[in-house]
């Protein structure tokens, strides 16, 4: 069976992993499969062209029996890129991807066994076949709950097939030969019991968790030992340099790594020849914890080795919106989490911060007092050094996150229209669910704000528009103790 597996990128460059896709790649050809992996940069094309006139064209050359979307970010995407030989379309992480035309199923979770099983009974019994296979959702036959692979299962006896990679359109603005490797999917903090109180009362999906950050889809964390994972990254970058012997970035995929960072770069010490940058992320509490271990991995890399900080979730400074996150930090920790990669930084010459940090400015339970206290803390503590236009972020509501339940249920969720809705598609992502503010006298402030020419613009204008808010806003600040938890809640709550 001819199989295509697709990844189409929205924006000059990305972090986004191509590892799964090769890795489903070299199952298939293992299993007399013929297999092409099909890369798609869409950015910086002219209104007029066709963004995918290269794709159909290689395509119809290669005559797939079987598309394998990674993600589809258009309504239309599958109908316009499906030929007359496609016999099956299938979405392989996305679980809200049959509101898309042409999607016949979804695998909406990183597993291997499934892929393969969906190409033999497809090739064996066609459509019909694939609704038996296990985890294989149909528009009549979803998915009740997910069993989420390990990192251990994903990487045993595998092969990274670049060789199968296609690339039918290059980005005009390519960033650096930059490649991952995974040491955990999950995240560590995707148990932490939510006590917040501001999910009570709400009902979601069987599969969907209100434990740890509720705007996250992130699995739990497996319980994986430092060694093991070390054994499989080891494994994972050997095939990566075999591939790609001048790689210029790696980014370790792990929101624990810290806890081995040392182990990590040491062994990253006997293998790497020539200058390569590596990534890291983490939860900013890890920066805490870990500090002594991290800058222990600074000093000890080789001269190669330039250590990278990136994707750090801050997310606000507003502790009331923090509360409805659960996001189980403070605005006190994050801060002092910035200033020790900012000393390391300083400190050390081969370790620097890449303006990538998370954050969220506007939710639909956004206050004024929300938007004055990040509108403090942006500007004291330079935050454009973290995450460019940081006042222009709003959080994405997806089915598969608990706060898209808490919305629907308030009904803020405004799915009939897109108003309001960020680029979702120009970054990447998936459209997401269109939602309306609580406090209607937000929207104003938003639209004012997204309409500024710049980050630093935008931050302005908040400032000016909050003005009117400020007796309101002291008020309110005024009866709270922003270092006691229960007057947290009160605000948050209300």
């Amino acid at each position: 069976m001819r199989i295509a597996i697709l990844q189409i990128r929205q924006m000059p460059d990305a972090y986004f992993f191509d590892t799964l896709n090769v890795l489903y790649a070299g199952d298939l050809r293992r299993d007399g499969h013929e297999v092409q992996v099909f890369d798609h940069n869409t950015f910086g094309l002219h209104e007029k062209e066709d963004p995918y006139e290269a794709l159909k064209n290689s395509l119809h050359e290669f005559a797939p029996e079987l598309l394998l979307f990674e993600r589809v970010h258009t309504p239309d995407l599958v109908t316009t890129l499906r030929t007359e030989s496609v016999i099956a379309a299938g979405v392989l992480h996305q679980q809200s991807a049959f509101e898309h035309k042409g999607v016949d199923f979804t695998l909406p979770y990183m597993d291997r066994a499934p892929v393969r099983a969906l190409a033999k009974a497809l090739e064996s019994h066609g459509l019909e076949g694939i609704t038996h296979v296990p985890g294989v959702c149909t528009p009549d036959k979803a998915l009740i709950s997910i069993e989420r692979p390990s990192v251990d299962k994903l990487f045993d006896d595998f092969d990274l097939a670049y060789d199968l990679f296609v690339t039918t359109r290059e980005s005009p603005q390519p960033g650096p030969l930059r490649k991952h490797v995974f040491g955990n999917l999950g995240c560590p903090y995707r148990n932490a019991p939510n006590r917040t109180g501001f999910m009570d009362g709400i009902t979601v999906p069987e599969n969907i968790t209100a434990r740890g950050c509720t705007f996250c889809d992130r699995p739990d964390y497996d319980r994986i030992r430092p060694d093991r994972a070390l054994e499989l990254i080891q494994e994972q970058l050997n095939q990566v340099q075999d591939a790609f012997p001048q790689v210029q970035q790696l980014i370790l995929v792990d929101e624990y790594a810290l806890r081995y960072v040392d182990q990590f770069v040491e062994l990253l010490n006997k293998s790497i020849t020539h200058p390569v940058e590596i990534f890291f992320s983490a939860r900013i509490d890890y920066i805490h914890k870990f500090r002594q271990r991290f800058e222990d991995a600074i000093k000890m890399a080789n001269p190669n080795l330039n250590l990278v900080m990136y994707l750090v979730g801050i997310e606000n400074f507003s502790p009331f919106e923090l509360w409805r996150f659960n996001k189980g930090v403070t605005v006190q920790s994050a801060s002092a989490g910035l200033e020790i990669l900012d000393k390391l930084a300083k400190d050390h010459e081969r370790f620097r911060v890449e303006p990538s940090f998370g954050f969220v400015l506007f939710t639909p339970w956004t206050s004024p007092a929300d938007l004055y206290l990040n509108w403090l803390y942006l500007k004291k503590l330079r935050f454009d050094r973290w995450r460019e236009s940081a006042v222009l972020t709003r959080l994405r509501l997806y089915p598969e996150n608990a706060l898209y339940y808490k919305a629907q249920a308030q009904g803020l969720l405004a799915s009939d229209h897109a108003e309001g809705s960020d680029a979702s598609d120009r970054y990447g992502y998936e459209t997401e669910t269109p939602w309306a503010f609580k406090d209607s006298r937000i929207q104003d402030i938003y639209d004012r704000v997204y309409s500024s020419e710049s980050g630093s613009d935008a931050h302005r204008v908040l400032g000016e528009l909050l003005q009117p808010f400020r007796k309101e806003i002291q008020d309110q600040l005024d009866s709270v103790d922003l270092c006691d938890t229960d007057s947290i809640a009160r605000i948050a709550l209300a």
